[in-house]
């Protein structure tokens, strides 16, 4: 956060700050434990100095909890989306033609009208 406030000092003469939400993309072996909260991943006396530590909740997009029937966007974003859903999965060879076949209808499309049409409409097979 702080290099995107610095980039945005050198940019501009805006004293303000953009907000920013954090944002975590889990794809690990299991279900995400940890806490959301920023204050968690401190020690010490965190409820007395509250007052001086930022706190806020990160953004959890935890893809184990998520079917791909359920993961939208883009093609190119909805495949790699697949994979890193499905990455330490042991039949993941299994699942690779469908997740590919989502870009395969990409290779017809000659105008970007027509491609953003297939992205509107698309589905995951």
């Amino acid at each position: 956060m702080v290099k995107i406030w610095r980039v945005g000092l050198k940019q501009s003469s805006n004293r303000k700050r953009p907000i920013i939400i954090p944002l975590v993309l889990y794809h690990g072996r299991d279900k995400w434990t940890v806490d959301k909260r920023f204050t968690s991943l401190f020690e010490g006396p965190v409820d007395e100095l509250a007052s001086y530590i930022p706190d806020f909740e990160m953004l959890l997009y935890d893809l184990s909890q998520y079917s791909a029937a359920q993961i939208k966007g883009t093609s190119m974003a909805r495949v790699t989306l697949l994979l890193l859903k499905h990455i330490f999965e042991p039949d993941i060879s299994d699942k690779l033609p469908n997740i590919f076949m989502l870009l395969k209808d990409l290779l017809f499309y000659n105008t970007g009208l027509q491609y953003f049409e297939f992205l509107i409409k698309s589905e995951i097979p």
